[in-house]
């Protein structure tokens, strides 16, 4: 695999859906062809900061992860805006160095769709 994607969606229930797969991009939308699809729960842990849990099953290890709320703001070197999005270490860890850090489209739970 070139390289791949997840997608994390929110539901207003608690309850969340992980994909896990090949990014296929149409237009400017990009899918993701499922590889792996995991459902766990999200819950607010304090100001702008989330828990996601997905528990472990006989084809994946568990998925724990600490999500923090970033604003929307205006890259400084290019003037593009980056929207609101959440990000965890495991996202700025995994960056090469150097690199800079980038948003995706990740929205702010407590918007889920129901």
């Amino acid at each position: 695999m070139p390289w791949a994607a997840y997608d994390f969606v929110f539901l207003s229930s608690g309850s969340v859906t992980y994909t896990y797969g090949v990014p296929i991009k149409s237009g400017s939308n990009i899918r993701i062809v499922s590889q792996q699809k995991m459902s766990g729960t999200w819950e607010k842990i304090g100001d702008n900061t989330y828990r996601v849990v997905l528990p472990a099953t006989s084809t994946s290890t568990q998925i724990y992860r600490v999500y923090t709320r970033v604003p929307a703001s205006t890259d400084k070197d290019t003037g593009e805006t980056i929207n609101e999005h959440i990000v965890s270490s495991y996202e700025t860890d995994s960056l090469p160095t150097g690199r800079d850090k980038q948003a995706n489209e990740m929205y702010y739970p407590e918007r889920a769709d129901s």
